[in-house]
C-alpha cells in the first residue's frame, strides 16, 4: 500500500513525540523557572488547566493523553505561584508526576507501581455467591465486578486496598498484602434509603414513604432469643411502649404504640402476611420464620386498616423461598434462666425479732418470743424453713430448635420451617411447649399469573399445678419461717395455715391448656396484559383455633409427727376433688379482592390500590365440671360423683366486618411525594344507620436533597420532609348495645316450682358508633456524610373523640337501670420520636450504632366526673393514670413531734411513723390535703434503646440497651405493710428505731398501720430503668473449614439476656406490676446456641 508523503511525515512526528516523552520521563526537574502563574478554576479537566498555563507563560507540556488522564478533573486557586506549587496541586492524588526539562518543557507521566493479579470470591453470611459485587482499588477508578459464581479477578499494585460494595450489604475494605486469593463475606444491612419497607397491603421504597413507619429485620430480632415475640420489641422501635411484667413460661409483654390516647385504650392491630390476626398469633410465631416487622404509627400509614388502627399497626412478613439450590438451616439454643430481682423473705430469727419489736410498738404483752426462743432460733436449735426455697427454685431451663429449608427455581420457590420450644418454670410441674410448622410457596403458573400458598400450624401446651402464680407466691410469702416444712423423714408437715406451698405444686392436681392452630392462605395475582402495571389479586385465609383446658383439683395429705417421728395426725389440704373441662373453637375466614396499578410516565410515577375485605368468624365455648371423684386416678368427667354436682354450660359469639380500601401514590422525579388513602368499614357492633365509618388520610413528602439549591451541601445524602393527617377508628365495645338485652338467671319459685327468669341488661343506645382519632404527624428523614449518620424525627398529635364511656356520675345511684356507653369522651396525646444511626467500616472492623428515643403524654379533655370533688381528683386536663396521694415529710423522730403535728383523723402517730404535709393549713390531714404526686404512672411516657453491632473478621458482638422513663409505681398492701398476715420481705429490716433514725421504712407494726398505710409520696417509687437487655458474642467458622465439611456457615454464640439493670428501684425488678408483689418474677438468662446451614 502506498502512503502519501504527508502520512509518512505524520507517523515520523508521532514517533518523535513518543520518543521525546519517554526520554523526558527519566530526567529530573532540577531547573525551576522564575515565571509566576495565576490560576483560579474549579472542577475542569486537567488538560484545560494546562492549556491555560501555556497561554500565560512560556511553559509547554508533553504527556500521553490516555483515557484515564482525560477524565481527571482539578480545582485550583493561586496567584503568582511557582510552577512547582501549581503542579503539586494539580497532580495531587492523580497517580501522575511531572519533570521539568530544558527550554521550559514539562513532561507528565504516571507514577503507578507494577501490577500483580489477585482473585477471590464474595458470598453473604449464608454462603450464597453474590453476583455483580463492585470490587475497586481504593483511591482509583480501577475495578471489576463478580461473575455468576461470585468470583472476581483484578490486577492491583503492591500495598493496594480494595473496596468491596454491594447494594443491601455493608461495604468492606481489605488490605491485600501478599495474598493472591481472597474469600470475602459481606454482611447485610437493614436501613438503606432504597430498602423496600412493608406497609399496609403492599410495599414501598423507604425513600418514598410519607408516613411514620419504623421497621426491623427478623435477623435483628433473633440476636436476642426469646420464646415470645412480644418480648423482643421493647427499645428497638421508636414509639412502641412495652413492659414485661412476668417471667412465666410462654408469657409476653404488653405492647402499645405512642402511649395511651383513650381510656378504653384499644390494643395495637397485628397483621401477618397481609391479614389481620391476634397479638397471640404474633407472639407465638417461631422467631426463625420472621422476615421483617414494620410498625405503622400515624394515620397516613395506618388509615388503610381504618376500624382498628387507632393505636397503630404491627405488620409482620414471614420468610419466603428464593431461587437456587436448597439451603438447609438448623438453629439450636439452650437457655439457663433465673429471676432478675425479687426480694428475699425474713429469716426465722429476723421475723421473730421484728414480731417482738412490733408487739412493743403496739403495746402488746407478753412478747411473742422469749429470749430463749430467740436464741434457739438463732442457733438453729429450733427447726425453721425458708418457704421461698421450699416453693420454687432459682433457675429453669429453656430449649429452642428450628430446622428450615429454602430454595426453588424460576417457577416455584418454597420455604419450610419446623420449630420446637420447651420452657420450664422455676417451680414443679410448670412449663410451656410449642411446635411450629410453616410452608410458604410461590408459584409462577404463567408469565402473567402467580400464586402464593401459606400454611401455618402450631400446637402449644401449658402445664401448671392447679394454682395461679399470684396465689402461690402469696402462700410462699406469708408462711411463718418458724413453721417446719418437712420432717426429717420427708413427710410434709402440717401448719396452722392449712396450706403447704411446697406440696401444692406437686400434688394439688393440674391446670393444663392445649392449643391447636391451623391457618391456610391462598392468593392469586393476575397481571392485566392490556394495561401495563395493572394487576388483580384475590386472597382467602382460613383460620382454625381449637383450645382445650383441663383443670383437676386434688386433695393432698400433710402430717403431724411426735418427737419420735411417729405420725399422730393426717390432714387433707384443699377443697374436694373437682374436674373442669373447657373447649373453645374459633373458625373464621378473611377474603381480600384487590386491584393494583403502578406506572411511570417521564418523571411522574403513579400507583394505586382498591381493595375489598370481608371477615366473618364464630367462636363456640363449651364447659363442663364435676366433683367428688371416688377414684382420683381416673380424671374423666364420667368418673365424678353425684349427678347433681355437675355443671354444663356453653355459649357462642359471632363477629363480622366489611371494609373497602383505596390508596393513590404519586411522585414527581422522586422529589415530590403524595399519598391519599381511605378505608370505609362496617361493624356488626352498631345499628344499621351507624354501622359504616369512613377513615381518610393524606400524606406528603418533599425530598429537599434533590433540589438544585441543595446540591452545594455535599455532606447531605438525603433530606426528606414528611407530613400526614388522617382519621382512624375503634369499635372496641360490646356488640348489640343498640338493642335491649336480657340474660337468663336463677330460679324464681311459683307454687314451689322453680322457673328461670329474664334479667334486663344495659339500656339500649341506638346512637352508639365509632370511637375516632384524628392524627397529625410531621417528620424528617436525613442521611449525612455518605450515610455515616442517619436521622429520623417525628412529632405527632392525636385527638381522640367520641370515646365510649358511661355517665354514671350524672345520675343518682337509685336510677334503677344499667346505663349504656355513650360517645362523648375526648383525650388528646402528643409526643415525638427520634432515631440516630451510624455505620462504618475500618479495615476488617465493622461497626454500627443506632439509638432511639420516644416521648408521649396524654390529656383528658372530657369525661364524666363528680363536680363536688377536690381539684386533685378532677381528671380534666390531666393524663390518664396520673398519681395522687399525700405529701410525706419523712418520719417522725420523736413522740412529742408526732403528738403536736397535724394527723389523719382517728390515728395516733408515734416516732417512726410517716409525717404528712398539711397543705390547706387546717390542722387536720384529710382528703383536702391530697395532691398530684406525678402526672405519670405505671405506663411509661419515655422509651429508649441503643443497639451496638461490632464485627471483626469472624467475630461479632451485639450489645442492646433498653430503658424507660417517667414510670412510677405505688407500693400497696404487702409491699408496704410489714408482718401482714405472716412473713415479710427482708427490705423491712431497714426500719425506723431510735438507733436507726434515718431508716428507709417506718417503725415495725404487725399488719396495717392506719397512720402509714395510705397512698403518699413515701410509697411512691420511681420505676425508671436502663437495662442491659442483650449481649451476644458470636463466632463464625472460617470458610476454608466449612467448605471442607460441605457446610455454608457454622456460627456459635453466647447471650446474656437482662444481664444488668440500672434503677433506683432495688426491691423488685423495675418492670414489676406493682401492687402487693405476688407475681412470677422476670428472668435473666445465659444462652448458648449455634446456627448451621448447608
Amino acid at each position: 500500500m502506498l502512503r502519501s508523503p504527508h502520512g509518512k511525515l505524520l507517523i515520523i512526528m508521532n514517533l518523535t513525540a513518543v520518543f521525546i516523552l519517554l526520554l523526558c520521563l527519566q530526567v529530573s526537574a532540577t531547573v525551576h523557572s522564575q515565571q509566576k502563574i495565576s490560576l483560579s478554576v474549579e472542577n475542569i479537566k486537567l488538560s484545560e488547566a494546562l492549556s491555560k498555563i501555556q497561554k500565560q507563560t512560556e511553559y509547554r507540556f508533553v504527556y500521553h493523553e490516555s483515557r484515564r488522564l482525560k477524565n481527571i478533573s482539578v480545582s485550583i486557586n493561586v496567584k503568582d505561584a511557582s510552577l512547582q506549587t501549581v503542579m503539586d496541586i494539580l497532580l495531587q492524588n492523580t497517580g501522575y508526576s511531572y519533570s521539568q526539562l530544558g527550554n521550559n518543557l514539562v513532561a507528565i507521566g504516571t507514577t503507578e507501581k507494577p501490577l500483580r493479579p489477585v482473585t477471590g470470591s464474595v458470598t453473604n453470611s449464608r454462603g450464597d455467591a453474590l453476583v455483580g459485587v463492585s470490587v475497586m482499588i481504593k483511591g482509583s477508578n480501577t475495578g471489576t465486578t463478580t461473575n455468576a459464581q461470585g468470583q472476581f479477578s483484578l490486577n492491583i499494585p503492591e500495598g493496594a486496598i480494595i473496596v468491596i460494595t454491594y447494594v443491601g450489604y455493608k461495604a468492606k475494605e481489605i488490605s491485600v498484602g501478599e495474598e493472591s486469593n481472597l474469600q470475602v463475606i459481606l454482611d447485610e444491612i437493614d436501613n438503606k434509603l432504597d430498602d423496600v419497607v412493608v406497609v399496609g397491603y403492599g410495599k414501598q421504597s423507604r425513600n418514598k414513604i410519607t408516613g411514620a413507619v419504623s421497621s426491623i429485620s427478623g435477623d435483628e430480632i433473633r440476636k436476642m432469643p426469646v420464646t415470645n415475640n412480644l418480648q423482643s420489641l421493647a427499645g428497638r422501635i421508636p414509639g412502641l411502649i412495652s413492659l414485661n411484667s412476668s417471667g412465666r413460661p410462654g408469657s409476653g409483654s404488653s405492647v402499645s404504640i405512642r402511649g395511651i390516647s383513650s381510656y378504653n385504650n384499644a390494643p395495637a392491630l397485628y397483621v401477618i402476611d397481609g391479614t389481620i390476626r391476634t397479638s397471640d398469633n404474633f407472639a407465638q410465631l417461631d422467631p426463625s420464620e420472621i422476615e421483617s416487622i414494620s410498625v405503622l404509627k400515624d394515620a397516613g400509614s395506618a388509615a388503610v386498616y381504618g376500624v382498628r388502627a387507632t393505636n397503630g399497626v404491627i405488620v409482620v412478613i414471614t420468610k419466603r423461598g428464593k431461587s437456587g439450590k436448597p439451603l438447609f438451616s438448623l438453629s439450636s439454643s439452650t437457655s439457663f434462666d433465673q429471676p432478675t430481682i425479687y426480694p428475699r423473705l425474713l429469716s426465722a430469727y429476723e421475723f421473730a425479732v421484728l414480731k417482738n419489736e412490733a408487739a412493743t410498738n403496739m403495746g402488746s404483752v407478753p412478747l411473742p418470743y422469749t429470749a430463749q426462743q430467740l436464741e434457739d432460733i438463732r442457733t438453729g436449735k429450733t427447726p425453721t424453713a425458708n418457704w421461698q426455697d421450699v416453693t420454687y427454685g432459682d433457675h429453669a431451663l429453656t430449649q429452642q430448635h428450628n430446622f428450615s429449608v429454602n430454595g426453588g427455581s424460576e417457577v416455584i420457590q418454597y420455604f419450610l420451617s419446623f420449630g420446637y420450644t420447651d420452657q420450664k418454670g422455676i417451680y414443679d410441674n410448670l412449663g410451656y411447649k410449642r411446635y411450629n410448622f410453616r410452608a410458604n410457596t410461590d408459584i409462577k403458573i404463567t408469565n402473567t399469573l402467580t400464586a402464593a400458598a401459606n400454611m401455618e400450624g402450631r400446637f402449644s401446651k401449658y402445664t401448671s399445678p392447679n394454682i395461679g402464680d399470684t396465689t402461690l407466691f402469696q402462700y410462699a410469702s406469708i408462711m411463718l419461717p418458724d413453721w417446719v416444712a418437712y420432717y426429717p423423714d420427708g413427710r410434709p408437715a402440717s401448719n396452722p395455715s392449712a396450706v403447704h406451698p411446697g406440696e401444692v405444686t406437686k400434688k394439688s392436681g393440674y391446670n393444663n391448656s392445649d392449643q391447636n392452630l391451623f391457618i391456610g392462605q391462598l392468593s392469586l395475582t393476575q397481571q392485566i396484559p392490556v394495561i401495563k402495571g395493572l394487576s388483580a389479586t384475590g386472597s382467602m385465609q382460613v383460620y382454625r383455633d381449637y383450645s382445650f383446658n383441663k383443670a383437676y383439683n386434688l386433695q393432698f395429705p400433710v402430717y403431724t409427727e411426735d418427737a419420735d417421728g411417729n405420725v399422730t395426725n393426717v390432714t387433707q389440704i384443699g377443697n374436694k376433688t373437682a374436674l373442669n373441662e373447657g373447649f373453645v373453637r374459633t373458625n373464621s375466614y378473611t377474603l381480600n379482592l384487590s386491584m393494583n396499578y403502578s406506572g411511570k410516565f417521564y418523571k411522574h410515577t403513579v400507583s394505586g390500590l382498591i381493595l375489598y375485605e370481608q371477615f366473618q368468624g364464630k367462636t363456640d365455648n363449651f364447659n363442663g365440671s364435676r366433683t367428688n371423684f371416688p377414684f382420683t386416678s381416673v380424671d374423666q368427667l364420667f368418673a365424678g360423683g353425684n349427678d347433681d354436682e355437675r355443671t354444663i354450660t356453653g355459649s357462642a359469639t359471632n363477629d363480622g366486618r366489611l371494609g373497602i380500601v383505596g390508596r393513590v401514590n404519586y411522585d414527581f422525579d422522586s422529589k415530590y411525594l403524595l399519598e391519599l388513602a381511605f378505608r370505609e368499614d362496617a361493624s356488626y357492633r352498631f345499628a344499621a344507620n351507624r354501622r359504616w365509618g369512613f377513615f381518610p388520610s393524606v400524606s406528603a413528602g418533599w425530598v429537599l436533597s434533590k433540589e438544585k439549591f441543595f446540591r452545594e451541601l455535599t455532606f447531605v445524602d438525603n433530606l426528606k420532609l414528611r407530613a400526614s393527617y388522617g382519621i382512624l377508628g375503634n369499635d372496641i365495645v360490646g356488640g348489640f348495645q343498640y338493642k335491649s338485652s336480657y340474660s337468663i338467671s336463677g330460679d324464681y319459685y311459683f307454687n314451689e316450682t322453680p322457673f328461670k327468669y329474664l334479667v334486663p341488661g344495659v339500656l339500649p343506645n341506638p346512637d352508639i358508633t365509632w370511637e375516632s382519632t384524628a392524627t397529625t404527624n410531621i417528620g424528617l428523614d436525613a442521611s449525612l456524610w455518605n450515610r455515616l449518620l442517619g436521622i429520623t424525627l417525628d412529632v405527632f398529635q392525636k385527638n381522640t373523640y367520641d370515646i365510649y364511656a358511661t355517665r354514671t356520675n350524672q345520675y343518682p345511684g337509685v336510677f334503677g337501670a344499667t346505663l349504656p356507653a355513650q360517645n362523648y369522651g375526648k383525650v388528646d396525646a402528643r409526643g415525638f420520636e427520634i432515631v440516630l444511626t451510624h455505620n462504618s467500616t475500618i479495615g476488617d472492623f465493622i461497626y454500627g450504632i443506632s439509638a432511639n428515643f420516644s416521648y408521649s403524654r396524654n390529656k383528658v379533655r372530657e369525661i364524666d366526673y363528680n363536680t363536688n370533688i377536690e381539684p386533685w381528683n378532677n381528671p380534666i386536663g390531666k393524663p390518664i393514670g396520673y398519681t395522687t396521694g399525700y405529701k410525706a415529710l419523712g418520719l417522725y423522730q420523736s413522740d412529742e413531734d408526732a403528738a403536736t403535728a397535724p394527723r389523719i383523723t382517728g390515728t395516733a402517730p408515734k416516732a417512726g411513723d410517716i409525717k404528712y404535709q398539711d397543705l390547706n393549713k387546717d390542722g387536720i390531714i384529710d382528703s383536702r390535703d391530697m395532691t398530684i404526686l406525678s402526672f405519670h404512672g405505671a405506663t411509661p411516657e419515655i422509651m429508649y434503646g441503643m443497639n451496638i453491632d461490632l464485627g471483626w473478621k469472624n467475630f461479632s458482638l451485639n450489645v442492646f440497651l433498653q430503658g424507660v422513663g417517667n414510670r412510677t409505681i405505688m407500693y400497696t398492701g404487702y409491699t408496704r405493710n410489714v408482718l401482714q398476715n405472716g412473713n415479710s420481705y427482708n427490705y423491712f429490716l431497714d426500719r425506723w428505731t431510735p438507733d436507726n433514725p434515718s431508716a428507709e421504712y417506718p417503725r415495725t407494726w404487725s399488719g396495717r398501720n392506719p397512720v402509714n398505710d395510705v397512698n403518699s409520696s413515701f410509697w411512691f417509687k420511681s420505676a425508671n430503668f436502663l437495662r442491659v437487655k442483650n449481649v451476644q458474642l458470636a463466632y463464625s467458622l472460617p470458610k476454608f473449614l466449612t467448605s471442607k465439611a460441605k457446610l455454608s456457615t457454622v456460627r456459635f454464640y453466647v447471650n446474656l439476656v437482662n444481664f444488668y439493670v440500672f434503677s433506683k428501684q432495688k426491691d423488685f425488678d423495675p418492670e414489676f406490676p406493682g401492687s402487693s408483689g405476688f407475681y412470677y418474677p422476670q428472668n435473666k438468662s445465659l444462652i448458648v446456641g449455634a446456627n448451621i446451614s448447608f
